[in-house]
């Protein structure tokens, strides 16, 4: 269902905008907690990659993901 919910995004909003970094955020703590760490380092960065980008390295969500990432 995550999966689905983030190709939808992906398609209307595209690839960088702050919710797809939100939605990759949420489908890498469903993986981590499924104990698939590697997908979940994977979309975390990727997540991270986009909120540096948009919001700023400043950003709390930034800031979440890093912690998310530890």
């Amino acid at each position: 269902l995550c999966k689905q919910a983030l190709e939808d995004l992906e398609k209307s909003s595209g690839h960088t905008h702050p919710d797809v970094a939100t939605m990759l955020n949420i489908l890498a703590l469903v993986y981590r907690d499924q104990n698939k760490y590697k997908e979940a380092a994977n979309l975390l960065n990727d997540a991270l990659t986009i909120r540096e980008k948009t919001l700023g390295l400043d950003h709390p969500a930034v800031a979440a993901t890093l912690n998310n990432l530890t």
